[in-house]
């Protein structure tokens, strides 16, 4: 279906487990220990509470960012 909207598919290579809701430390740790240059990191904004992962988010994009380089995330 994707292929015939003109669009591409993407699959996340990095998940953290969000979704289960453990704080934001430990959803930075297994992005941290799992990211590598073109990684997809699944992240969840429903479903409840998400703080810990917006918290995550911001320390992990700072960080992702100096280490791959700001050109990889967009």
């Amino acid at each position: 279906m994707a292929r015939q909207l003109g669009m591409r598919s993407l699959h996340w290579s990095v998940d953290p487990q969000d979704w289960a809701k453990p704080p934001a430390k430990t959803i930075m740790i297994r992005v941290q220990k799992a990211a590598r240059p073109g990684a997809i990191v699944l992240m969840h904004d429903g479903g409840g509470d998400r703080s810990a992962t917006l918290a995550a988010c911001g320390h992990l994009i700072g960080d992702l960012k100096r280490r791959y380089g700001v050109a990889r995330l967009r």
